[in-house]
């Protein structure tokens, strides 16, 4: 990290709580931000034991007390009840709850969550007494004591009714006691109140049988069935169930409810509670010998009163009026059911309902209704049917030559409940038609009319009124538009007219009269065309002229009233002004759309596009479009440059609007606009699991020509291999990477990175940088560790800070300097620039490697070169603690506590480190490194020099030698008596000498009191 420029959040790699060991297991949710904004309010943590539930999913979990970085809980953290082990409190009361679902607190935790945004319990393990409990049958079955609905581990605790339930431990939630068991395989926890002692149960008599005889049927797969009423685990299948009739032969009363055994002939099916079915009284079928005539209704059934399941013929139309043989009969509730034979062979249960003891008969078809009419018709379909005799089916006629035809009618007909048309041909009779089947108007037959008229030049000349496509002369009129017409008849079609008579050329034909006028437009002028460079969208209700001199129109399509246009030209005709409109096509012609006044669109004066030739590289952002300034959906090309990160444009025109620029070139193989603040620095949007082509002498030639050889002794410089390997095994770019740990250590030069071979600042707290931060034994270790956490925490899809594979994407959840990801990719292009030709063909890796087992601490071993901030104290140095304190595994105040200490206990004391913001000494808890604050000790015998001091073999500068000279804020051991009290003398000059040890040797000497602080 660099420590000068505090800008970024590097507590998205760290892979500890502020609360955990420096031993790093690297649990991905106890991630937690080490800004220098960070955890500037000092929360006092201590345990608790609670349970927990969220009040909402708007309920935001943090990942300290007091941080920043935060989610919402969403449903995933609702509903649920958590463990609460941890409470953190600040000086203002601003209090924090860590939740989690392990009952263990050294196991992965969840996060942190405000007071505000908690329901709480008390939580309190008390002393189990094995009891063998009964189950009420009341409630569910979960998981954690206090569970809500994301806990139930059984949903229906009815079925374990009167099941034995041993506690194997025992907890209170607020003023409920809940017991744990194991319980069909499951762990389960049930409250008190769904318990009780066998004694307070009343017992359950045996079933009470009785026969019965009734037909049933089930409406739901809900309705439970069991094979034996005593056994609740007995469940049958209701799927297949459903919506069939059963016969019940038995009926039982059992824990004062009562019960039906469902029978499927002589095979027993299960019983079913008696409201769980809708049953009749049944008369098993008996021999009945009849003949009836069936109605045509219902269905036919394998059993009386069938379900759909029971159904074996539907419907019995084809049966009307037939006779149905009769051999059984059967009675359900007071209606009937017979058995028997249809006329077809078909053997089945019908209702007497579906019956008749009347003989069958042939039904009487009344004749035809005809009557006079006036109708013109269209056939659209050759599938129809004619009939030559409507009484006679078979009468059916061919219609292939008669579709897209008109044809008129002048006699329908009511005929079976259906109403017919007599289409005719000229005076030809053609066949009857259902109505349905035609499409029709009301018409006026041909009468004189005699007029001149002008036609259109629109639309055809046809044979006959309203004709179809058989019945076209003429096709198109334009040739005759703004000629004479002479006509001669006129017919009426629904309230259209239209004319019969003779054009120029001596045709004669019917046209609508929509496509004739009364008299000749007036000659069109010559419109004056003039510049004009704008860009334009249309008002609602405008037309487009397709031709500004005959004012011919269209109308706009919906997607074009929401298009913004480009024009190059105006124009000025009969007074008015019109615009042209154009649009420029994905392949990059452009094109006239139409004319519209100038009045019908909002339009804006551009300036016109200049050309270029600029290569610009894509960020992957935003959408491209076919205008500049354009962002309707109706002018985007693409709707978004996902993958297009770091991609080449080359553009050939580029356009200032509202003071933004747009560039223009294409794109994949579409031509399109894009802003100015769509383009960057290639490196800032390739997929950083690309690898790059970049060699390891490529690299170290970078570092020299910016710093120099010296740089060649810099850890940086040695450890350029491993950026390549972890390419290699990560598939991360190893030029990101390099330039990433340049940004982090300020080209090598943070002493992190030099004494603790730590690239990137893990826990790298503010308060406490150098002692703090994770030592790596090797460069290749550090370098592996941060390969390993960007890929699981940032680039891994799923992963908890993904954001995409970018830089630029990384950027927005690991630093708050928003230009983090722009600096490394600067300097990736000056060590080997972008080459789109390489990266273009390069695929993404896949590479999942396996997740290592890290096991690093802060400590920087006894035999490795230590930085001048570090002080080891000699041997024997001792204090006191003044108060209850705690030895930590940081010197910082969320540091895992190790060991705690009563007040007056002595500690030997190791060392302290001048880069710790508030004063710690060093302590040694079972051979780890701890800390113990300054603040709870009253150090025996420890002195710092407060300026360059000499010590000497007497206690007076007059006649002594100078046994040593040491450098200011030197720590030196003063030497005390039998009773601890410090060893002194007073020279000549009145003034105070103490005794002490050289630093690091055994001999003792004499420092004056006047270049000593004591500690």
């Amino acid at each position: 990290m660099n420590l000068n420029k505090k800008s970024f959040v590097m507590g998205a790699l760290s892979l500890t709580l502020l609360t955990s060991s420096v031993v790093v297991p690297m649990p991905i949710n106890k991630t937690i931000p080490t800004s220098a904004t960070a955890a500037t309010t000092l929360y006092k943590q201590s345990a608790t034991s609670q349970l927990g539930q969220l009040k909402s999913g708007n309920s935001r979990i943090y990942t300290a007390p007091g941080s920043k970085s935060s989610i919402a809980a969403t449903t995933k953290y609702t509903h649920e009840i958590f463990y609460i082990m941890k409470k953190a409190i600040a000086p203002t009361g601003d209090t924090y709850y860590q939740i989690s679902r392990q009952t263990n607190p050294n196991q992965s935790v969840i996060g942190w969550i405000k007071a505000k945004s908690i329901t709480r319990q008390s939580y309190t393990v008390q002393k189990n007494t094995k009891k063998t409990r009964y189950i009420k049958g009341t409630g569910a079955g979960y998981s954690r004591p206090g569970g809500l609905s994301r806990n139930i581990l059984l949903a229906n605790m009815a079925a374990y009714k009167e099941q034995t339930f041993i506690n194997t431990m025992t907890v209170k939630v607020g003023t409920i006691y809940w017991y744990r068991a194991t319980f069909k395989n499951k762990i389960v926890w049930l409250p008190a109140t769904a318990l009780v002692d066998r004694q307070s149960v009343e017992a359950i008599p045996d079933p009470v049988l009785t026969t019965t005889s009734k037909i049933a049927r089930i409406a739901s797969t809900k309705v439970r069935l069991v094979k034996n009423l005593q056994q609740n685990d007995s469940v049958v299948n209701t799927t297949t169930l459903v919506n069939r009739s059963f016969t019940i032969t038995k009926q039982a009363l059992y824990n004062k409810k009562n019960y039906y055994l469902l029978m499927d002939g002589k095979q027993e099916i299960g019983w079913v509670a008696v409201e769980d079915v809708t049953s009749y009284s049944y008369k098993a079928p008996s021999v009945k010998k009849l003949n009836l005539t069936l109605t045509g209704e219902g269905y036919g059934y394998s059993i009386p009163w069938g379900g759909t399941q029971d159904i074996t013929l539907k419907p019995l139309t084809a049966l009307e009026n037939t006779t149905f043989t009769v051999t059984q009969m059967a009675t359900v509730g007071k209606t009937p059911w017979y058995f028997g034979r249809a006329e077809t062979g078909q053997q089945l249960w019908v209702s007497s309902s579906r019956t008749t003891a009347n003989k069958p008969t042939a039904p009487e078809i009344a004749a035809p209704v005809i009557s006079a009419t006036s109708k013109i018709a269209r056939i659209a379909s050759a599938q129809v049917a004619i009939f030559r005799d409507i009484q006679q089916p078979e009468s059916l006629i061919d219609t292939k030559t008669l579709v897209d035809r008109s044809l008129t009618v002048t006699k329908q007909a009511f005929y079976q409940q259906k109403n017919y048309y007599l289409l005719m041909d000229g005076i030809k009779e053609v066949g009857w038609i259902a109505e349905q089947d035609v499409t029709s108007y009301s018409y006026q037959a041909p009468s004189a009319k005699k007029s001149n008229l002008y036609l259109t030049g629109g639309g055809y000349g046809y044979s006959i009124p309203w004709g179809g496509t058989q019945d076209i002369t003429q096709k198109p009129l334009t040739a005759f538009e703004h000629t004479a017409f002479t006509v001669t008849q006129m017919a009426i079609v629904g309230k259209t007219p239209w004319y019969f008579g003779t054009t120029t050329t001596g045709q004669q034909l019917w046209v609508s009269s929509s496509r004739t006028l009364t008299t000749l437009p007036e000659a069109p002028t010559t419109p004056n065309y003039t510049t004009n460079n704008r860009q334009a969208t249309l008002k609602a209700s405008t037309l487009w002229y397709t031709n500004i001199t005959t004012l011919q129109t269209k109308v706009p399509t919906t997607a074009e009233l929401t298009e913004k246009f480009s024009m190059a030209r105006s124009a000025t005709s009969n007074g008015k002004e019109y615009y042209e409109l154009t649009r420029t096509s994905t392949a990059g012609k452009t094109t006239v759309v139409g004319w519209v006044l100038a009045t019908a669109v909002n339009s804006t004066i551009v300036k016109p596009a200049s050309t270029t030739k600029t290569t610009l590289y894509l960020t992957g952002k935003g959408s491209a479009t076919n205008l500049p300034s354009a962002t309707s959906a109706t002018n985007t090309v693409y709707s978004s440059l996902t993958n297009y990160g770091a991609a080449q444009f080359s553009a050939t025109a580029v356009q200032q609007i509202a003071g933004v620029t747009y560039y223009y070139g294409r794109l994949a193989s579409k031509y399109v606009w894009l802003r100015a603040d769509q383009f960057g620095e290639p490196f800032q949007y390739v997929n950083l699991r690309k690898a790059s082509p970049i060699t390891q002498q490529e690299m170290e030639t970078y570092l020299v020509r910016k710093k120099t050889s010296i740089i060649m002794t810099n850890n940086l410089y040695k450890t350029i291999p491993v950026f390549l390997d972890m390419q290699k095994k990560y598939g991360i770019n190893a030029q990101f990477m390099l330039a990433h740990a340049i940004v982090e250590t300020g080209w090598g030069g943070s002493q992190i990175s030099q004494y603790k071979n730590n690239f990137f600042g893990y826990q790298a707290y503010d308060s406490c940088a150098m002692t703090c931060a994770m030592y790596f034994p090797t460069g290749t270790d550090g370098i592996q560790y941060y390969a390993d956490a960007i890929y699981r925490k940032y680039l891994r899809v799923g992963a908890i800070y993904n954001n995409g594979t970018t830089a630029d994407g990384m950027n927005v959840k690991y630093a708050t300097d928003q230009t983090w990801s722009l600096k490394i990719a600067r300097i990736m292009q000056e060590m080997k620039p972008y080459d789109a030709n390489i990266y273009d063909k390069v695929a993404p890796s896949t590479i999942d490697p396996l997740l290592p087992n890290f096991n690093y601490t802060n400590t920087i071993p006894a035999n490795q070169l230590k930085p001048a901030s570090y002080h080891d104290f000699d041997a024997g140095i001792t204090a006191k603690t003044t108060v209850l304190t705690a030895a930590k595994a940081l010197p910082y105040i969320y540091g895992k506590e190790l060991v705690k200490y009563t007040s007056g206990q002595t500690l030997t004391l190791s060392g302290t480190h001048n880069d710790v913001a508030s004063k710690w000494m060093r302590v040694v808890v079972n051979g780890q490194e701890a800390w113990v604050s300054r603040d709870s000790l009253k150090i025996d015998n420890l002195a710092i020099t407060t300026t360059e001091a000499n010590i000497r073999d007497q206690a007076t500068t007059v006649g002594s030698k100078v046994l040593k000279t040491v450098a200011i804020n030197t720590y030196i051991k003063i030497l005390t008596d039998q009773q601890g009290k410090f060893i002194t003398k007073i020279d000549a000059n009145n003034q105070i000498w103490y005794s002490i040890q050289l630093p690091k040797t055994k001999k003792t000497g004499w420092i004056s009191a006047t270049i000593i602080k004591i500690q």
